[in-house]
């Protein structure tokens, strides 16, 4: 076939693998293969191949392209920067793909295990049976400007699908605060999912163990409100719904002591247009670990649009202190 890269067995990267493919160039890059296969239905069941940053040397893949991109059955792991960074306005899609442990000497940028900027309204994202695990901030002593999405950071895109994925312990370490100041982050945004102009659909997805922690009262009073949450939605994002999905023993601490804040919560929307909706349909939320103070809920933090709830279950979820015009399960703006 033309265009279609076999992978076989493991790769060490010995450089930055940066990619630009040509404009019209349609490329799949086919991972899961052990070597002897005559084609791709020769692979096993659940093999992957693994595409390593050389415990965080180099990047495993910044690509840019303007016409689809097809990327399975590769484990990207310990980059020295996200594990994939796709530019251009091309399609992409991942299947059966892992991105584990990447970015974690990054500063304050966006998208730790995987950063997708494309065009808004033409640009699409699809990831299927995709596992985004371990991609954390606190590669150097006191860096306290930690970033944004750690798990997956989408930006300008027509639409971003999500089908079977599982985000877990992204974001924070919890041997990475500072010890002087167990506070002491700022500027963090989503441990687990980021997107702006990015609306998303995501189904039968699964939120574990994501940290993220932050202090509000470190950053500057321009920022009140901007901190905190396990999946945030922000400018662009009506139209994104949520279907079977699962949220299981995140945590979203944030200590402020302005009044207006609003940062916070499992999952946090703020399209900044009334009209604009997100729907939760056959949802879980338990035994999230919400310490927050000021105007932040413990795990629906709706900002702005419409929100609609329906056949969801919130069960055990706990928040450590009380503030002022806190929310319990659900907090409306």
């Amino acid at each position: 076939q033309k265009n279609v890269i076999w992978l076989a067995g493991s790769f060490t990267c010995a450089a930055d693998c940066v990619v630009a493919i040509p404009k019209g160039v349609k490329v799949k890059i086919r991972g899961g293969f052990k070597g002897g296969e005559v084609s791709a239905s020769d692979r096993k069941a659940g093999v992957k191949s693994i595409v390593s940053g050389n415990v965080r040397k180099y990047k495993t893949l910044e690509v840019t392209s303007d016409s689809p991109l097809h990327i399975e059955r590769i484990r990207f792991v310990d980059s020295k920067g996200r594990g994939i960074y796709k530019k251009g306005e091309g399609d992409l899609t991942l299947a059966d793909c892992d991105i584990v442990g990447c970015g974690f000497t990054l500063g304050n940028v966006y998208g730790r295990g995987f950063l997708m900027v494309g065009s808004s309204g033409k640009t699409k994202f699809a990831a299927e049976r995709c596992t985004f695990a371990g991609n954390r901030a606190g590669g150097a002593k006191n860096q306290y400007d930690v970033g944004t999405g750690h798990g997956a950071a989408l930006m300008n895109l027509a639409r971003a699908t999500f089908d079977d994925c599982l985000f877990v312990t992204n974001g924070l370490s919890v041997v990475s605060s500072p010890a002087e100041d167990p506070r002491g982050f700022r500027f963090f945004k989503a441990s687990a999912l980021y997107a702006t102009n990015a609306p998303v659909t995501v189904r039968g997805t699964r939120f574990v163990g994501n940290r993220g922690w932050c202090s509000q009262d470190r950053a500057p009073a321009s920022d009140f409100g901007l901190m905190g949450a396990t999946v945030r939605l922000e400018a662009g994002t009506g139209g994104s719904a949520f279907t079977n999905c699962l949220w299981l023993a995140n945590q979203s601490a944030v200590y402020s002591v302005h009044k207006n804040f609003g940062g916070g919560g499992e999952l946090w929307f703020n399209p900044c247009k009334s009209a604009a909706e997100c729907d939760i349909v056959n949802c879980t939320f338990a035994a999230n670990l919400n310490d927050i103070w000021r105007n932040g809920s413990r795990c629906v933090n709706v900002r702005s649009g419409k929100v609609k709830i329906l056949n969801s279950v919130f069960g055990g979820n706990v928040r450590t202190r009380v503030g002022t015009n806190v929310g319990e399960d659900i907090y409306v703006a």
